[in-house]
């Protein structure tokens, strides 16, 4: 039986993390361990934490302080969790979310690089997402989660070594996302292989804070940015942003953070399509590009 790692982070969240931690101690596969990664939380917070164990070798705690409040990201603290995990399988939860108690046991079936399943959206909007009933199975995952309905980061299991391919430090996340780190994870996974397979089973369970529009923007935005930085799609992206003004608006804001961020600077300086985003920066501002 394989050992599997799940990554939980926490900042404040006082109402929600122990039913998180609760649905990954209670999974129904046994060779599992179980990493918390506090980012900086009050005391408040870590006080919920006495009540567990995290000494029997199966529940890490990783404390991080708020003295690099600048550092502090959701990405800095995945990362953190995954340098000390030892699973040959890893999955990531947020505070706010919790899995069903054979989300493991259920992805661990088909032995692939990578699982993906269902899920359901609770909180001010309510419904289930039913992968296989909006994706075309029979093409690339790639072109579906291009074309389609966003894929949640929490609703995947995913092999160690892959995690570890996807950036130049050996970690998975790229910390210079403050948002959509899960879009550049799941197109970078997607990209070292196609071999993934759907649990068609409801297995975990996402809690909707932001209105749906807003939580469109962000994955918009978050799609567009890893496009510019992976060098990927390029003509989908072109063929789209005439046709819908949320995606121009923030194909516009992706290109303003691509370009100008010092973050960014060396990727967009490598980036084979530095001529074509300038050029849609410009036609996006209004300006004359006599060679669009």
């Amino acid at each position: 039986m394989q050992k599997v790692s799940i990554i939980i982070i926490n900042y404040n969240d006082k109402l929600r993390i122990k039913r998180a931690i609760d649905s990954a101690l209670n999974q129904t596969w046994s060779n599992k361990e179980v990493i918390l990664v506090d980012d900086g939380s009050d005391e408040e917070t870590r006080a919920l934490y006495e009540e567990y164990d995290f000494f029997n070798g199966t529940f890490k705690l990783v404390q991080l302080e708020r003295d690099d409040k600048n550092a502090r990201t959701p990405s800095r603290a995945r990362n953190e969790g995954f340098k000390v995990s030892t699973g040959e399988y890893v999955c990531f939860l947020d505070s706010d979310n919790y899995f069903d108690k054979t989300f493991v046991e259920e992805m661990m079936k088909p032995c692939k690089p990578v699982t993906f399943c269902n899920w359901e959206i609770i909180g001010i909007q309510k419904y289930n997402v039913e992968i296989e009933k909006v994706w075309d199975m029979s093409k690339p995952v790639l072109h579906n989660y291009l074309q389609f309905t966003h894929l949640d980061h929490q609703c995947i299991l995913v092999k160690r070594d892959l995690l570890t391919q996807l950036n130049g430090d050996n970690l998975p996340y790229d910390v210079r996302f403050p948002r959509s780190q899960d879009c550049d994870l799941l197109v970078g996974l997607m990209m070292l292989t196609e071999d993934w397979e759907l649990v068609p089973k409801k297995l975990f369970t996402f809690e909707k804070h932001e209105e749906a529009q807003m939580k469109q923007y962000a994955s918009i935005h978050g799609k567009t940015l890893w496009t510019l930085k992976r060098g990927l799609n390029i003509q989908w992206l072109s063929g789209l942003i005439a046709k819908d003004a949320m995606l121009m608006l923030s194909f516009y804001k992706a290109i303003k953070d691509f370009t100008t961020s010092k973050e960014w600077k060396e990727d967009f300086e490598k980036s084979e399509f530095k001529m074509f985003i300038e050029q849609h920066g410009k036609i996006l501002k209004g300006e004359r590009c006599e060679d669009a």
